[in-house]
């Protein structure tokens, strides 16, 4: 058994203007669904279903709210602590800026089974408890990939030696990742996707095209940076369930 003390602190004052009546902590996952239990009591109670090998967080966030208030607020926590059994569990991915109002834990399940993960924690003076049931499943096959093939061209030359990148756009599990492949002498390239839906495509090597004076001789493409970066990258594309063809021309 293993037990997590994310911090403890002191707090003497509530800088509210009116007098906290109520603290506790809210709950919330990332990477998996999180599911009330029927079942409460003094002790919060839910219910995880994840994978072997499936990262995931679990974050308890201080609240606390004054009376009178018409809703509550965050709140820093006199203190957290996460318990779990090393012998299923294993820390994983990093929260990015976690806020001093919130506890969490990463961690990624190491064999199937069902376990409880706990929760204790105070804040404004209440303790608080929380138990969270973790269903672990051995996963599936993984799913066959989406054939994506297609052409990379400027004003109707062939773009050859770029490194072509596919980002997913929507909402996913996290398996969709980023897939890239490079282009070939007539511009072509194929690669196949996690999943059928909208993609950003950038490109981390804008590649060689055909210099205009001298058809013989390939010099470097020039574009806008913003073309490398899958977070500015003006290219848009929906990838259907089928095998898609997708032609890039670049001006």
């Amino acid at each position: 058994m293993r037990v997590l003390i994310t911090a403890a602190v002191v707090l003497l004052t509530w800088n509210g203007s009116a007098q906290a009546s109520a603290g506790w902590f809210e709950f919330r996952s990332e990477k998996a669904n999180l599911i009330k239990a029927p079942d409460q009591g003094e002790v919060a109670k839910f219910i995880l279903k994840v994978k072997v090998g499936q990262p995931f967080a679990l974050v308890a966030e201080g609240m606390v709210q004054g009376r009178g208030a018409s809703k509550a607020s965050k709140f820093e926590p006199e203190g957290g602590t996460w318990i779990f059994d090393d012998e299923f569990f294993n820390f994983d991915f990093p929260i990015v800026n976690p806020e001093k109002t919130s506890y969490a834990i990463t961690l990624k399940a190491s064999k199937p089974g069902t376990q409880r993960i706990r929760f204790s924690g105070m804040v404004l003076g209440y303790q608080r408890r929380a138990d969270f049931m973790v269903e672990v499943t051995e996963p599936g096959p993984a799913p066959p990939k989406v054939s994506v093939r297609g052409k990379l061209t400027y004003r109707g030359a062939p773009v050859q030696d770029a490194i072509i990148a596919f980002h997913f756009l929507e909402a996913g599990d996290g398996s969709e990742g980023t897939t890239t492949a490079a282009t070939l002498a007539d511009g072509s390239f194929s690669l196949g996707v996690a999943k059928a839906g909208a993609y950003g495509v950038s490109l981390s090597v804008f590649g060689k095209v055909a210099d205009l004076q001298n058809p013989k001789t390939l010099v470097p493409l020039k574009l806008p940076p913003n073309y490398a970066d899958n977070r500015t990258t003006p290219l848009r594309f929906t990838v259907k369930e089928r095998d898609a063809m997708i032609s890039i021309d670049l001006k």
